[in-house]
């Protein structure tokens, strides 16, 4: 054990940056992957992603009260006779990777990188999602509404953004895989799925039973803005999810971990205490309600401390033991 003054005078920088890295190891941190950013490198990248959100809604609003300029409510393609849009999500996702780019941790040229393919692809989905939508409304095949157009680009932003940024990371390479991966059972999946639908049959139960407060939390923003059924069933899911959660981590702590355990005792010339040892690590094991072993390793004493380990060993009564001994290699001449 260390012991460490609380008296002592500072010694100079050292002493603060091992007290910064106190809590940080090679697993934690490796060398080759992990980066020492400051915070202000995040809280940066909020403030100015906030700032442009603001200022570029005020000068849209702008330009459509004004009369200016004609400026779409989103970025949005082939939009006639498939609803309004009531919100720019897709405008505050480009927002967002653009300001991500921007404060991405690296070069220019593969902040420039980033940025591009970030937007890029969001684009490419979108443009592709508005063009089918176009198409299969002008067929009279099926309508996708506006709505729906958004939620599909901001469930693909959900998978563009991990996605880009994994191809760019500098990962360590991938160790082996497990021949027989652990199966999740059908029970989990069955539990989601009743959460799931007990979210959505209670968004449409207020949404009909208690419209006019759903319409009152909507106009003050509580709800949100695109749609009010999605936030409650958003909250509702949340909300039996963590209630199962919690319900399930109640019954693992009911339960008794105790997987079976070996103790190793090394001895060398130990003929005086190793009988003691032996006997104390049996009566430990008593309480145990596992299944242990015990091992004691005659590290080629010259005394009888194999004889006793052995005695003792033949006496236990809770542990099964055995006792090996090691002898020293012979010293080849050089």
């Amino acid at each position: 054990m260390t012991h460490v003054s609380e008296d002592r005078p500072p010694t100079g920088d050292s002493d603060h940056t091992a007290i910064a890295d106190h809590f940080r190891s090679v697993d934690s941190a490796p060398a080759d992957y992990a980066v020492n950013r400051p915070a202000s490198g995040t809280n940066g990248f909020l403030i100015v992603f906030v700032g442009i959100s603001i200022l570029v809604m005020c000068v849209r609003t702008f330009l459509i009260h004004s009369g200016l300029a004609y400026v779409p409510r989103d970025l949005v393609l082939f939009a006639e006779g498939r609803g309004n849009v009531e919100f720019p999500l897709r405008m505050f996702i480009a927002l967002f990777f653009l300001t991500y780019a921007l404060f991405a941790y690296s070069n220019r040229w593969r902040r420039l990188f980033i940025g591009v393919s970030l937007l890029g692809k969001f684009a490419v989905f979108c443009v592709v999602v508005d063009t089918l939508s176009g198409l299969l409304h002008a067929a009279d095949i099926i309508s996708i509404s506006m709505f729906a157009g958004q939620m599909l680009s901001g469930l693909a932003a959900l998978a563009i953004f991990p996605h880009t940024l994994l191809r760019q990371a500098q990962l360590p390479p991938q160790g082996p895989v497990p021949e027989s991966p652990a199966r999740i059972p059908l029970s989990s999946f069955l539990k989601l799925a009743c959460c799931l639908i007990i979210a959505i049959a209670g968004a449409v139960l207020a949404i009909h039973v208690l419209s006019g407060v759903v319409d009152v939390l909507k106009n003050w923003a509580i709800l949100g803005g695109i749609g009010a059924g999605v936030f409650l069933m958003q909250q509702i899911l949340a909300s039996t999810t963590a209630v199962l959660g919690f319900r399930t981590l109640r019954k693992s702590r009911e339960l008794h971990f105790s997987p079976p355990a070996a103790i190793l005792v090394p001895a060398h010339n130990e003929a005086h205490s190793i009988g003691a040892t032996i006997s104390s690590v049996d009566e430990g094991a008593a309480t145990y309600p596992g299944r242990i072993h015990l091992y004691v390793v005659d590290n080629a004493s010259s005394d009888t401390t194999r004889e006793v380990a052995e005695e003792a060993c033949g006496t236990a009564a809770t542990s099964p033991a055995r006792c090996w001994t090691v002898r020293p290699r012979a010293r080849q001449s050089p």
